[in-house]
């Protein structure tokens, strides 16, 4: 079950956003800059277009990258959580479908992945995309719940289910194409290639 198989693997940003205060920089397909301001009580909050970083230290990219980090991953799992919750509802059986855990980690080569045991995978990266193309990845996952393979019985069921899965995998792949290098490669994955019985965009 891998979301990347049908394109070439793009290449991602050989530096972080984090990295440039001032630059622009994605959650939930919106665009937002990074502030860095000194303060006493170090933390990340969203406000007014700007991702807030406060710090001690706001001369120290270091720093601000421990800080971003650790937020854009917990700002994901607690996203991607509901989401899941969320997409169980358009299953004929919901439960029947429900992954046995929810992991959120860096990967460079898919979106996600859904392993044997029915643990679902989710890339970081996804936080960074519109809210309905994160739900096509979470359903794609959970199709393979029950269709291990890209066979025409996976594809049924996701017709079924997401009627216009197309239209929001090519939307992922065209947004996250313009703001980095090439990150289409996560839902290409899921649907392109999958050399084991892990499956994943």
């Amino acid at each position: 079950m891998d979301v990347s198989c049908e394109h070439a693997r793009p290449s991602w940003p050989t530096i972080p956003p984090w990295r440039s205060p001032g630059g622009t920089h994605l959650y939930l397909g919106r665009q937002y800059r990074l502030k860095v301001v000194p303060h006493v009580q170090a933390g990340v909050k969203l406000t007014r277009g700007f991702i807030v970083v406060q710090t001690h230290r706001p001369n120290s990219s270091e720093v601000t990258r421990e800080l971003v980090d650790p937020w854009y991953r917990e700002r994901a799992h607690v996203k991607f959580a509901e989401r899941t919750e969320h997409n169980l509802t358009i299953f004929p059986d919901p439960e029947a479908f429900r992954p046995r855990g929810l992991i959120v980690r860096q990967i460079k080569q898919r979106w996600g992945s859904m392993s044997p045991a029915g643990r679902l995978l989710l890339s970081r990266r996804l936080i960074e995309a519109p809210v309905d193309t994160i739900d096509y990845v979470i359903t794609h996952e959970l199709c393979h719940i029950a269709e291990p393979n890209h066979g025409a019985a996976f594809y049924e069921l996701l017709d079924r289910v997401l009627p216009d899965w197309q239209h929001r995998k090519q939307r992922l792949e065209r947004i996250m194409r313009l703001t980095h290098s090439d990150p289409s490669h996560n839902s290409r994955r899921r649907d392109c290639g999958r050399t084991h019985r892990q499956t994943g965009l």
